[in-house]
């Protein structure tokens, strides 16, 4: 049955606009619709809409700085959560308590992104926070997290009181518990109560009581639950000097898997590399392998042979199968999965991606020989298991169906082996070559096929791609400035900009400046990445002329990857870089919070697979964006910081 937040959140999502009829009561139930389904800068839209419209509420302050917290703007969140104590001070207990511990939440959290002095700083206003919440109500969740902020401040007297306390609330109200994440909370909280405790044996059947709740091949969003519990248990048991194996046993996650291999065999290839007569074997294996390591998330391509006997064994263990296609799937079914005029493939590429839980096609571009799509395909294969990796606090597996020799060009099988192992992945090898042998097939040892290559580029403006990082920027609030300010800012901005591209060796292939906003493109990805994190800094640390400082204009940034063609602009009389990944780009940074830079799922992916650790992507939800260009994953980005209290 549809409700008036429903209606709302549809609504407001197709076309940002907020029904007369809407009360504030369904507008604090659609912007809480639209944090869980992790749409944050949505439902940051829709509060402001509605703070317009009806009289100052306290629930619109606590769900905005919910959103803000959700998309790691921490500090905006901070100050949005003091205002709403002062502006509210007679407000409900119950409405304070919350209000007190999202603050505890926003502290913890800086705290963990923060080091040294400063980092123990966050942790006693957190656990401050958490402390005063506690008195309200005395519901659970302020008192666990008031116990665990305690023992890492090393409050041991605290943590224990705070802890039984906790204990006795979660038992209380889980009798009352209905749907089933509250019913995990509380067995987690049980949980981290009994071994804030001592209680080591009582813990961990608490924990796997919860884990129990969500039953065998939880969905993704599920299992982020699991690793939130994981997670402070670790920490408990980090500073209590207690060994994590029993945690991790208890709390597992479904592993994280990557695959690649050779395609089956064309019935006439000259030299035997994956013959048809083996795959029943190699899908054996393959389900062997994923039950083994227990693989519940898994990412490939979709060619016949290796990458559809991945997704079928996973699909059949209940797992979430990713697809990610170089081209479109039509295209991709003539170079990749047609074998024969009677051969199954086709309709088995068909069922894999009805069943898989996402199919990506990497760009919209055509196969056109040149063999850069299916590299990047590949490496986006490779950062998006290591993203989804690293979002379950582990790291990626591996398993791959080669017969040990080179490829018949470049980005086959061995090449992507040599790809992972530079990204730290030594992955499970399943050899075509012995499994041939075991069964006795004859072996073809006809003339290697010529090695393929790129098509020669008969004109680099025409034909030449590469995967380059793309940043966009502008200024917020530009059209609203006057005539002079507008000079003084593009001037300032500008050349403030221009030093820092100017400060590093490394190039960009493009930068470009038009009114308030300005085009970099660069080959190198993870050097765009720096870059984009460099021009933010110098910005936010910066005033132009005749601006007091903290009332300057901030600009917004945004950071994307995927292919681009070198072409002769014609107006500019110069070579440029340019496709429909430089205008997805552009979208990005439409939406994007100002001061803060914000990327696709594209850059995060490759930016890791690159393999630098100086920046990290944390991501921040799906978002829609403008001009009909869809929803998208994005992702902050930062320099990395330590997730410890030292």
């Amino acid at each position: 049955m549809t409700t008036p937040a429903d209606v709302i959140v549809s609504r407001w999502l197709a076309e940002r606009h907020l029904p007369p009829s809407a009360s504030i009561r369904h507008v604090h139930k659609a912007a809480e619709a639209l944090i869980k389904a992790r749409n944050p800068f949505a439902a940051l839209d829709l509060l402001d809409s509605a703070s317009k419209r009806h009289a100052a509420d306290l629930r619109i302050e606590q769900l905005a700085a919910l959103a803000l917290a959700n998309v790691g703007s921490y500090e905006a969140a901070r100050q949005r959560l003091e205002r709403a104590r002062q502006s509210y001070p007679n407000s409900p207990a119950s409405e304070q308590e919350e209000t007190l511990a999202l603050l505890g939440r926003v502290y913890k959290s800086l705290a963990l992104g923060s080091r040294g002095r400063e980092g123990e700083s966050f942790a006693r206003l957190s656990l401050k926070a958490y402390e005063q919440a506690s008195t309200m109500k005395g519901g659970f969740y302020p008192f666990i997290n008031a116990a665990a902020m305690a023992e890492l401040c090393g409050d041991k007297r605290a943590a224990l009181e705070f802890a039984s306390k906790a204990l006795t609330s979660a038992k209380r109200a889980r009798r009352r518990a209905r749907d089933l994440d509250s019913r995990y909370w509380l067995e987690a909280t049980i949980g981290e109560a009994t071994l804030l405790l001592g209680k080591e044996e009582d813990a961990q059947r608490a924990y796997a009581a919860a884990v129990a709740l969500l039953g065998a091949g939880a969905r993704h969003a599920k299992v982020t639950m699991v690793v939130a519990t994981r997670r402070n248990a670790r920490l408990i048991a980090s500073v209590r000097g207690l060994s994590p194996r029993w945690i991790d046993e208890t709390l597992r996650v479904p592993r994280v898997a990557i695959c690649c291999g050779h395609m089956i065999d064309m019935p006439d290839r000259a030299v035997t590399r994956f013959p048809v007569e083996a795959e029943h074997v190699v899908l054996s294996e393959l389900r062997e392998w994923i039950r083994g390591q227990h693989v519940g998330i898994g990412y490939a391509s979709a060619a016949c042979g290796t990458d559809t006997l991945f997704h079928e064994a996973l699909q059949d263990e209940g797992g979430e199968s990713h697809v990610v296609l170089p081209f479109g799937r039509e295209q991709f079914q003539l170079t990749s999965v047609f074998r024969t005029e009677r051969d199954r493939w086709p309709q088995r590429f068909r069922k894999v991606l009805e069943r898989a839980s996402d199919v990506v096609e990497a760009t919209e571009e055509r196969f056109d020989d040149t063999l850069s799509l299916f590299e990047h395909a590949n490496r986006l294969i490779t950062g998006y298991a290591m993203l989804t990796a690293l979002e379950l606090e582990d790291s990626p597996l591996a398993v791959a169906v080669w017969n040990g020799e080179r490829g018949d060009g470049p980005h086959g099988t061995a090449d992507i082996i040599r790809a992972w192992q530079r990204c730290g992945i030594e992955p499970k090898v399943i050899r075509t070559d012995a499994i041939a042998t075991s069964l006795k097939l004859p072996k073809r040892r006809g003339k290697r096929p010529p090695q393929l290559r790129r098509a020669p580029v008969a004109s680099p403006s025409e034909t030449e791609l590469r995967t380059c990082a793309i940043i966009f920027g502008d200024i917020e609030g530009f059209s609203r400035l006057s005539d002079l300010q507008s000079f003084q800012v593009q001037r300032w901005y500008s050349s403030t900009v221009a030093a820092v591209l100017d400060s590093v060796a490394t190039k960009p292939l493009v930068r470009e400046s038009r009114g308030d906003g300005f085009y970099v493109v660069y080959e190198s990805i993870t050097e765009g990445g720096r870059q984009a994190i460099a021009i933010s800094e110098a910005i936010a640390s910066s005033t132009p002329p005749t601006f007091s400082e903290g009332k300057a204009p901030r600009l917004r940034l945004s950071l994307h990857a995927g292919p681009l063609f070198r072409l002769y602009d014609a107006i500019l009389q110069r070579e440029t870089w340019s496709g429909p990944s430089a205008s997805l780009g552009a979208r990005i940074e439409a939406v994007s919070l100002p001061s803060t830079v914000y990327c696709s799922r594209e850059f995060a992916a490759l930016y890791k697979e690159a393999g630098d650790g100086e920046l990290s992507c944390e991501y921040v939800g799906r978002f829609t964006l403008p001009k009909n260009s869809g929803v998208k994953s994005l992702y902050r980005v930062r320099r990395a910081t330590a997730k410890t209290l030292q």
